[in-house]
């Protein structure tokens, strides 16, 4: 199982998803923008400080990342 602290999971966001991403949770919250995304995964550690998530299904779609 791979670990991140927040730091590394902050820096990942800043890395892989667009500044202005739109997001829709499992919980039917939606929102746009890394910033968003973040402030989210903050309200969740906030109420859950020992908050650990496993992915059991990953869907991608939508293009393929490309170079610029």
């Amino acid at each position: 199982m791979i670990k991140y602290g927040i730091e590394e999971i902050f820096s990942l966001i800043q890395e892989i998803y667009s500044t202005n991403v739109d997001f829709e949770g499992s919980t039917m919250r939606k929102f746009k923008g890394a910033h968003k995304l973040k402030d989210f995964i903050i309200s969740l550690i906030a109420c859950f400080p020992d908050l650990a998530l496993n992915i059991e299904d990953l869907y991608w779609m939508g293009n393929q990342k490309m170079d610029t």
